[in-house]
C-alpha cells in the first residue's frame, strides 16, 4: 500500500526554510559557492606525475599534498623524495 505524506507534514519540514529571510538565502548561497570554488582550486593545484624507472621518480620535483605519482612496471631501487606539506 503506496501512502502519500500530507501537505502539512511536507509544509512543516520546509517552514524553517520558509521563514529565511532572503539576506540569508544569500549568505548560504555565497557559502556554498564559496566551499566550490576552494575544492575545485585546490585539487586544481595538484600536479600528476608518470615515472618508469628510479631516475625519474628521483627527478621529480619535491612534490606536495594532493599531488599523484604514477609508477609504471619496472625495478626501483634507491627512492628519494620531500613532501612539503603544512599541518595547521
Amino acid at each position: 500500500m503506496i501512502t502519500h505524506q500530507p501537505p502539512k507534514a511536507l509544509e512543516s519540514v520546509l517552514s524553517p526554510f520558509l521563514k529565511w529571510s532572503s539576506r540569508s538565502i544569500t549568505i548560504l548561497r555565497f557559502l556554498l559557492v564559496g566551499i566550490l570554488v576552494l575544492l575545485s582550486v585546490n585539487r586544481g593545484l595538484a600536479k600528476t606525475y608518470t615515472v618508469s624507472n628510479e631516475t625519474e621518480f628521483n627527478a621529480l620535483p619535491d612534490l606536495r599534498a594532493g599531488d599523484i605519482v604514477q609508477m609504471q612496471s619496472g625495478t626501483y631501487g634507491s627512492l628519494n623524495k620531500n613532501i612539503i606539506s603544512t599541518i595547521t
